[in-house]
């Protein structure tokens, strides 16, 4: 989904799993088969995430709207597009839910206490995670109750703008 805003193959992160053994250099192949993907990140502890060329290539302006409900690949989008400035983001923080987690209970805390333990990340281009602390608007935005009442979002009227 990146490919067309960046316009030629570019890294726009890191896969890491910690507990795979080996490295590679080699981006995934562009194969959106799901059992082709997973037998990829079977094998590897770190994989660099790359855009793909042949997808055309839209240079307009972008503003990608966000909020606390965005996770997995819609943050990796979000912010895969404003480290390489292809777009504003704007909105309310992420939810930092970004890949596979396992939840283990804590019954001898009580009934609903839980953690969770990431079995991957995703690291920008700056080796951040957005594990638990998700993408950050540049711009954050609010409701106005009277565009909502005459039927209007916000958002959408202000990223319009």
């Amino acid at each position: 989904a990146l490919s067309p805003f960046f316009c030629r193959p570019e890294i726009v992160g890191i896969l890491s799993q910690p507990r795979r053994q080996i490295r590679t250099q080699t981006p995934p192949p562009d194969d959106l088969d799901d059992l082709a993907q997973l037998k990829y990140l079977e094998k590897y502890r770190e994989a660099p995430l790359s855009t793909f060329s042949d997808y055309g290539c839209f240079k307009g302006q972008v503003v990608v709207l966000i909020n606390q409900d965005t996770a997995s690949v819609s943050e990796i989008f979000a912010q895969a597009l404003r480290d390489h400035n292809r777009a504003e983001i704007w909105g309310r923080p992420s939810s930092g839910d970004v890949l596979i987690a396992t939840w283990y209970a804590l019954p001898v805390l009580g009934p609903g206490y839980s953690v969770s333990i990431p079995e991957a990340q995703f690291l920008t281009r700056n080796q951040e995670s957005l594990e638990g602390g998700g993408v950050w608007p540049q711009k954050e935005l609010t409701y106005d109750i009277g565009e909502a009442l005459n039927g209007q979002d916000s958002w959408l009227l202000r990223a319009a703008e």
